[in-house]
């Protein structure tokens, strides 16, 4: 959004006397409507009632601290105090709304600032700036169109853009000023509100013994899982003894599910010079 006004410097105003503040919003200006949009939208349309709610808000729920602006906005800043807020708070501050609905609202984001110590954002700073520009050009064709006849058509959609771009700058800094006041909220996109963490996939072990060691990957993770009808085959067989002597069995495959057993049958049973009498000493297998 702040793309739009990227013409527009976003550096704090000289002597800015919240500019060596350490906290930031809890949520921009820009992100206000999609944070917290009901408020955007009360403080966008009702503004008055809005900014009254807001301030009342600000000074604890109650109006014992009232001042007109809060001494923040000129000339009330010397004033403020000695015009009779003290007799009746509730008028007063339905007065401040409705009359200089601007300023009350300018007010009640400096006395927040204040409280909770935090500094300005530079994308709020283009926005106000911005809203502020539009305010000052509507009033200068309004002007000139008085004297210059020709001009009164222009000024009547500037007036009417300047006011549409005042409404919305209130509006997402209200919603701004309620979810900073709101202690139920954190810092709007901090980590833990995005995805779950990734979790693993464990293949099941119908044997019920611990399954061995798999790799990692992608987030799955591939067991190696020992059949309970393929149980493990010693790497090295035991040798067979025959007649003349032992013959070693070949090294056994580790996939095979059993090992072959090997049986000495060296003469099929027949006599000697029979023959089916074998020569020589063989291994027959099963």
């Amino acid at each position: 959004m702040c793309d739009m006004f990227i013409c527009i410097p976003d550096d704090p105003i000289e002597d800015d006397p919240r500019y060596g503040n350490m906290q930031t919003w809890k949520v921009a200006m820009k992100d206000a409507p999609v944070a917290n949009p009901a408020m955007c939208c009360y403080g966008c349309m009702c503004g008055p009632c809005a900014q009254y709610q807001l301030r009342q808000q600000a000074l604890g729920g109650t109006l014992n601290e009232y001042r007109c602006c809060q001494g923040y906005i000129w000339p009330m800043s010397e004033r403020a105090g000695q015009c009779g807020e003290s007799s009746c708070p509730e008028c007063c501050l339905c007065l401040e709304v409705c009359c200089c609905n601007g300023c009350a609202l300018s007010a009640t984001r400096f006395l927040i600032m204040d409280q909770k110590n935090l500094k300005s954002d530079p994308c709020d700073n283009r926005i106000i700036r911005f809203n502020n520009f539009m305010q000052l050009l509507s009033c200068i064709c309004d002007l000139l169109s008085i004297c210059i006849e020709e001009l009164r058509e222009a000024a009547a959609i500037i007036r009417c853009i300047a006011n549409i771009v005042y409404c919305v700058t209130s509006g997402c800094m209200t919603g701004q000023m309620f979810y900073e006041l709101d202690e139920g909220k954190g810092p709007y996109g901090a980590p833990g509100g995005g995805a779950p963490p990734q979790q693993t996939m464990h293949a099941a072990d119908v044997s019920g013994a611990k399954p061995a060691q798999g790799v990692q990957m992608q987030g799955i993770s591939q067991q190696q899982v020992q059949h309970p009808y393929n149980p493990p085959v010693s790497a090295q067989a035991e040798p067979v003894s025959v007649q003349g002597g032992q013959i070693p069995v070949a090294q056994a495959t580790p996939v095979a599910a059993y090992a072959t057993p090997v049986t000495q049958n060296p003469n099929h049973g027949y006599a000697s010079g029979h023959p089916g009498y074998p020569s020589g000493q063989q291994v027959h297998h099963q």
